[in-house]
C-alpha cells in the first residue's frame, strides 16, 4: 500500500498537478526626523499641558518580513508581520488617543509591535479576468487620494481586513471590497476583523475613454467599527466621486477629482464636497525630464446655510505628500493653491519641490492647536523631496520642509514661529521583490 501511495505521489509531481512556489518577502526602513517648532501634535505651543516637546530628534524603525506561498492553482497565500519602533519621540501612546478619557482607542502613526501588515488568501484570473482577496491588505487606487495606504506614517494609515473582487480587461478596470479597517495600537496584536476602527466599504473603476483620457469613478461608505468607543457613535458617511486624467491636452496634463460627501454622523446630517485640479506640463533635456504643475485643493468646512454639517472628511486615502510633507493639514477644511516642480535624473533619481499656500474655510476648527484667524490664512509651507535608488534593494529619501505661519494663534494667544522638519530614509528591500517600498 505504501508503494502505491509513494508512485501516486510521483506521478503527481511529474504531471505538475502540484507545484508551489515559496517567496519570502520584507524590508527595513530607518528614517531619522528632525522636528523645530512643532511636532504630529502641537505647533508651536510649549506652555502648560503642551503635547509632547517642539524639537524632536526622532529615529524610526520599521520592519516587514512574511512570505507568499502560491500553488500552480492561481491561489496565493501571503502573510507578513510588521514591527514599527520610535526612539526619541515625546509622544507617547496616550497621546493618540481618540475619544473620552475612560473610553477611547488609539491610532498611534509611530509604533506598533509585531502586528500582522499582511494576512490574506488570494485566487487570480477566475474566468480569466477576476481577482478575489480575503483577509488583511493595502488598498490602494488611482494617485492615493480617495484610497491609498499612507506608508509614509511608520505604522501606515490604513490597513483593510476585507474581501475584495476585482475585474480587469484590457485597460479597464472595476474593484469592490467590504470590510474593516483596523486600529493602530502598539500594546494589542490585531487579528483580522477585529479591533476594527471603521467598517465599510469601497469601488474603484478605471474606464480608458479616449487614448489618452480615463474617467475613474469611485464610492465609498464608512460606519462605526467595533473598537472601544467609535462602536458607541452613530456614523454611516457617504462619498461619490470621479477622477478624470488626460495626459495629452495640447502637450498638457490634467488631472480632476471631485467628490461629494452625505449621511450622518451622530446627530448631524453631513453635506460636504471638495474637489482637486492640476495642470502641468512635461519638460526633457538629455537625461532630466522636468514636470511642472500648478494644483488647486478644496476641501468644505464649517456649515451649510440649512445647518448641515459641511465639513468634508477624507475618505481612506493618503496624507503624505498631498498636502504638504509636514503634515499641517488633511484633505479637510481646506483651500490650497500649490506649485510643483518634479525633476528625474536617469531612471533612478527623483526630485519634488513645491509650495503651498495654505487657507481654511472655516476658522472655529483648530488645527494642531492652533487658531486661525479672520483672514484664514493658516500659513505657507516650502519643500523638497529626494528619492534615489541607489540599487535593487537600497534606497535613499530625504526631505526639507519650511512652514511660515501667517494668521493663527497658539492657545496662549501668542503668533507661534516657523517650524522646520528633515528627515533622512535609507530603505533595504530585504529579497528581489519590491513589497511594502516606500
Amino acid at each position: 500500500m505504501l508503494r502505491i501511495l509513494f508512485f501516486a505521489v510521483i506521478m503527481l509531481l511529474n504531471l505538475k498537478l502540484y507545484s508551489f512556489d515559496l517567496t519570502p518577502l520584507g524590508n527595513v526602513r530607518y528614517r531619522f526626523e528632525f522636528w523645530d517648532g512643532m511636532n504630529q501634535k502641537n505647533f508651536g505651543y510649549s506652555g502648560e499641558n503642551a503635547i509632547g516637546k517642539l524639537n524632536d530628534k526622532i529615529i524610526f524603525q520599521r520592519i516587514i518580513a512574511g512570505f507568499r506561498f502560491a500553488s500552480s492553482t492561481k491561489f496565493a497565500f501571503v502573510v507578513s508581520l510588521q514591527d514599527s519602533r520610535a526612539f526619541g519621540s515625546s509622544l507617547t501612546s496616550n497621546d493618540f488617543k481618540i475619544g473620552t478619557k475612560d473610553n477611547y482607542y488609539i491610532m498611534n502613526p509611530n509604533e506598533e509591535f509585531f502586528d500582522f501588515n499582511n494576512l490574506y488568501v488570494e485566487v487570480d484570473s477566475i474566468f480569466g479576468y477576476t481577482n478575489l482577496t480575503l483577509g488583511r491588505q493595502k488598498i490602494a487606487y488611482g494617485d492615493f487620494r480617495a484610497f491609498g495606504p499612507g506608508e509614509w506614517g511608520n505604522t501606515g494609515r490604513w490597513c483593510w481586513d476585507a474581501l475584495k473582487l476585482q475585474f480587469k480587461k484590457g485597460t479597464d478596470m472595476l474593484s469592490f471590497w467590504i470590510g474593516g479597517t483596523k486600529i493602530h495600537n502598539p500594546k494589542v496584536t490585531s487579528f483580522p476583523f477585529f479591533n476594527t476602527e471603521y467598517y465599510g466599504f469601497g469601488s474603484y473603476s478605471s474606464l480608458q475613454v479616449l487614448q489618452d483620457l480615463k474617467f475613474e469613478p469611485f464610492f465609498a461608505g464608512k460606519f462605526q467599527g467595533s473598537a472601544r468607543y467609535i462602536k458607541d457613535q452613530k456614523i454611516s458617511l457617504y462619498w461619490a466621486g470621479l477622477r478624470i486624467l488626460d495626459s495629452n491636452v495640447a502637450t498638457f496634463l490634467i488631472d480632476l477629482t471631485g467628490a461629494y460627501e452625505f449621511g450622518k454622523k451622530n446627530t448631524n446630517t453631513v453635506s460636504a464636497y471638495a474637489y482637486f485640479a492640476k495642470l502641468g506640463r512635461w519638460f526633457s533635456a538629455s537625461l532630466i525630464k522636468a514636470f511642472l504643475s500648478l494644483r488647486y485643493t478644496f476641501a468644505s468646512g464649517g456649515l451649510n446655510s440649512d445647518g448641515s454639517n459641511a465639513k468634508f472628511e477624507p475618505i481612506y486615502g493618503a496624507n503624505d505628500k498631498y498636502y504638504g510633507w509636514m503634515n499641517v493639514v488633511s484633505w479637510s477644511n481646506l483651500r490650497n493653491p500649490e506649485m510643483v516642480l518634479e525633476l528625474y535624473i536617469g531612471k533612478n533619481f527623483w526630485s519634488e519641490i513645491k509650495y503651498n499656500w495654505f487657507f481654511v474655510n472655516d476658522v472655529n476648527e483648530k488645527i494642531l492647536g492652533l487658531s486661525v484667524g479672520q483672514s484664514k490664512h493658516l500659513g505657507n509651507e516650502f519643500d523638497i523631496f529626494a528619492n534615489y535608488k541607489f540599487s535593487k534593494r537600497i534606497a535613499f529619501t530625504s526631505v526639507f520642509g519650511f512652514f511660515q505661519p501667517i494668521d493663527c494663534y497658539t492657545k496662549d494667544l501668542s503668533k507661534p514661529k516657523n517650524a522646520y522638519y528633515f528627515a533622512l530614509q535609507v530603505l533595504f528591500q530585504l529579497f528581489n521583490n519590491n513589497f511594502g517600498a516606500i
